[in-house]
């Protein structure tokens, strides 16, 4: 008989089991198994799911909601749950979005080879080398061992599909199609590109992103342009594990709309040292390029701002990568000196009337403006990306 009613101790609190397949597993922290264990045990109810908010969930773990937010967003790669979300129409509460939270039913299957693995460390240190009576003894599951290799065995193949695979560089043009804000494509080609190249399980899988930004634009925030990040700003900070429950109460508290849309609590300089990974090439990039933008883009946000350099940055350090000799590398300005440059170049040309962060695009045509007089300062009239020389004949 299916039990509907979520398992509680006497004072209230749900009694929380971690499914072996979450407790043997090394890629999930101890507060994530215990995530799991929660989430398995508030599923436990009639309607089969868990509609539990981040902050609830954060108030159980003990942990910031956001960080409650990046755990389940594990999970969900891990293949432990599910994610769906429902627009709830209502008199009293108005248009809210409900996050389902539903146990992905193969997690077993998924996780066997972990499982087997496990199993395995367990017996070899309880029962390798037995002395005395115990060399005539039979293993504590006798022969269902066998059967449990081989059941083991046959699932670990059929368990991995194209539908949860991590993302690659040849989904960008799918994810730029079903992203409703179209700016900045370089930089946020240049981001998906870096995800790419992080290890297996730390990449979104394709599921997680297309789920992510179709329920998100159904929020309210995203109504309005203006409050929808830039492509790589959701990139950059992981937003496809946002909840839109969570993004729709944050829009409800911004009542003035000169207020900035993004990024607003987070130190532009730490963004800085987290982008390039580099406290000695943060140093003169805050000097030379970030603080020099930070008068000439008045009035944007600041995070913003420095995520937008930092994107620039590795733009053109990947051009220059994939264009210039070595040889040229050392006679031609580098990204830096190539930013800074740019940056003086927008403030003398006092024509420049929209000082907005779309300039911080090599895809911008005032960019390519910039390249053009930049090559003239060259003997040869080189175009500092490319190395192509300008002059006829």
């Amino acid at each position: 008989m299916q039990r509907t009613k979520t398992p509680t101790n006497p004072f209230g609190m749900p009694n929380i089991v971690i499914p072996a397949e979450a407790l043997f597993n090394e890629k999930l922290t101890w507060r994530e198994k215990a995530l799991f264990g929660i989430l398995l045990n508030l599923s436990y109810n009639e309607k089969g799911y868990c509609w539990a908010s981040n902050n609830y969930l954060s108030r159980i773990i003990d942990a910031r909601p956001d960080t409650v937010s990046t755990m389940i967003g594990k999970l969900q790669k891990e293949r432990y749950i599910k994610l769906d979300y429902e627009t709830v129409r209502g008199e009293v509460i108005g248009t809210k979005h409900v996050r389902k939270i539903t146990v992905d039913p193969e997690y077993p299957k998924h996780h066997a080879k972990t499982l087997k693995n496990a199993f395995g460390k367990i017996q070899r240190g309880v029962w390798n080398n037995p002395k005395g009576p115990l060399e005539q003894s039979k293993r504590p599951f006798g022969t269902i061992q066998s059967n449990i290799d081989s059941d083991i065995n046959s699932d670990i193949d059929s368990s991995t599909t194209s539908s949860v695979k991590p993302i690659t560089p040849k989904m960008f043009d799918k994810f730029w199609e079903l992203y409703p804000r179209k700016i900045n494509k370089g930089a946020a080609k240049t981001k998906w590109e870096s995800i790419c190249n992080k290890p297996r399980n730390e990449r979104p899988t394709w599921e997680q992103i297309e789920q992510a930004l179709t329920s998100q634009k159904k929020t309210k925030q995203w109504q309005e342009l203006k409050f929808i990040p830039h492509p790589t700003t959701w990139l950059n900070q992981q937003r496809w594990l946002d909840d839109p429950d969570e993004i729709d109460k944050n829009h409800d508290l911004i009542n003035d709309s000169s207020k900035p849309s993004q990024g607003s609590n987070e130190d532009p300089y730490k963004v800085i040292e987290k982008e390039l990974q580099s406290k000695d090439l943060a140093k003169p990039f805050t000097k030379n390029c970030y603080e020099p933008a930070k008068h000439l883009f008045n009035g944007v946000n600041q995070a913003e701002l420095a995520y937008s350099l930092a994107d620039l940055f590795f733009e053109l350090r990947k051009k220059q990568d994939k264009n210039l000799p070595k040889e040229l590398r050392k006679l031609l300005p580098g990204p830096l000196s190539l930013m800074q440059s740019y940056i003086d170049w927008i403030e003398k040309n006092d024509w420049i009337k929209d000082k907005s962060l779309n300039l911080l695009s090599t895809d911008h045509k005032l960019f390519a403006k910039f390249l053009r007089e930049e090559a003239s300062k060259d003997n040869m009239e080189r175009d500092p990306l490319t190395g192509r020389s300008y002059m006829k004949g």
